[in-house]
């Protein structure tokens, strides 16, 4: 019995210790205006030029006013961002409204984008892996 409990405890350990690390950056809204941010670049999700919005628009969250999200990947951000076009990230912010009104294909073909953020490595770095709007 006692040798049982002594693999079941290596068993647990291997198991917890040798789960995927997550790399996390922080979107925050510092408007007074709920908004949806879309991250573009080299992503699966991604079009040619990477500063156009995705096809799709399940990969659009959510941020209300003066909160902030977290974004987990898998891969460390620089990583992510070292091979992208222009060794950058976009995250298109997109007013509340216009997303809930329109759909992702008249959003897409009318730009209809309040902001793109470009993050680079450096920025991430300076701001702590935060990335802010306005």
């Amino acid at each position: 019995m006692n040798n049982y409990l002594i693999y079941l405890c290596l068993i647990i350990t291997l198991f917890v210790t040798s789960c995927d690390e997550e790399y996390n950056i922080v979107i925050c809204n510092n408007s007074q205006e709920s908004i949806y941010y879309v991250i573009g670049g080299n992503t699966s999700s991604s079009t040619y030029p990477y500063y156009s919005l995705p096809s799709e628009d399940h990969f659009a969250e959510l941020l209300v006013s003066n909160d902030c999200n977290e974004e987990t990947s898998i891969f460390p951000w620089n990583e992510l961002i070292e091979r992208s076009p222009n060794d950058s990230l976009c995250i298109f912010i997109i007013d509340n409204e216009i997303f809930r009104d329109s759909s992702w294909v008249t959003i897409r073909e009318n730009d209809l984008v309040l902001d793109r953020i470009f993050i680079t490595i450096d920025l991430l770095e300076q701001n702590d892996f935060k990335v802010y709007y306005p």
